[in-house]
């Protein structure tokens, strides 16, 4: 006799049919936003030269570098007892903490800060559509069930391509990423907090900005628009350093550039992408502790 399902499983398994059945009612509904919605005149390209963008990514890099290489070496020396590396060689719970901080962090206050010394050549205007708070949230809700189901669909096929290769032997990996494995096994509540606030609050806000606001509209006007989402989107897959999720992360890029697109408004990406990862955080502690990541 099979054992019953846990109320993590049922948990589990309710929110994802949840999820689906209004992705799937929003796709066939005649509501849903479409294509013939987006504002008018557009989101205007980013006008910059390579060679300025060329120095903005240049700076951005050795801000996040040095700031990375001054936590990473002054941690152990002020704080001892905070273990950033284990024995294996692999990063701890606080040293994926401080290696995702120390890259949003740097992120954020570069973009702003540049905008702020240069205004001519790097300030531009965020969010030409102005839209209400309520607006923002109704919209960025629409537009992740229209979404998460073709995530996961493309999931699906990815890891079963992934698992074929692996068959035939192709050398791919097939491990989550390595914040993710970390926070399935975090129990300390503190813990699950930072990392809470981290994936829902922090990631969205740099990279929204980095990556729709900044490089999807300088690309769109030096590339073709279609390339430019392609390309901004392939950036944002590669930044995760995850084969197993690239395709899926790199679909997530391109789907909220489109929403950044449609809507006019960079909040809308950054709430899509804060609920994406709050759905895949709760996906992750609803799973039964046996079955928990190393």
């Amino acid at each position: 006799m099979s054992e019953p399902f846990s109320f993590r499983e049922i948990a589990s398994i309710g929110l994802f049919l949840l999820i689906l059945s209004i992705g799937i009612g929003l796709w066939i509904s005649p509501y849903r936003i479409r294509r013939t919605d987006k504002v008018t005149g557009g989101l205007l390209p980013w006008k910059l030269s390579w060679t300025d963008f060329g120095l903005w990514a240049w700076g951005m890099f050795v801000l996040v570098f040095g700031v990375q290489m001054f936590v990473y070496t002054m941690i152990p020396e002020w704080f001892p007892e905070i273990q950033m590396v284990g024995e294996d060689g692999t990063p701890t719970i606080p040293g994926m903490f401080f290696a995702a901080v120390t890259l949003q962090v740097p992120m954020l206050i570069f973009f702003f800060g540049i905008r702020m010394v240069q205004p001519d050549t790097f300030r531009f205007q965020l969010s030409p559509e102005q839209l209400a708070p309520m607006e923002v949230v109704g919209k960025s809700f629409h537009l992740f069930f229209l979404i998460m189901p073709l995530v996961w669909l493309i999931s699906l096929a990815w890891t079963l391509t992934l698992r074929g290769l692996a068959q035939v032997g192709v050398p791919v990996d097939l491990e989550p990423q390595e914040l993710v494995q970390t926070v399935a096994g975090l129990s300390d509540p503190l813990s699950m907090l930072a990392f809470f606030v981290l994936a829902v609050v922090l990631a969205p806000l740099a990279e929204e900005f980095i990556f729709r606001a900044g490089i999807y509209r300088f690309l769109k006007g030096v590339l073709h628009p279609n390339l430019a989402l392609l390309l901004s989107g392939f950036l944002f897959a590669l930044l995760h350093n995850n084969l197993a999720s690239f395709v899926p992360l790199w679909f997530l890029g391109i789907a909220l550039a489109k929403s950044y697109e449609v809507t006019g408004n960079i909040r809308v990406p950054i709430l899509i992408h804060a609920i994406f990862n709050l759905n895949q955080l709760l996906f992750i502690f609803l799973q039964p502790p046996e079955a928990a990541l190393p």
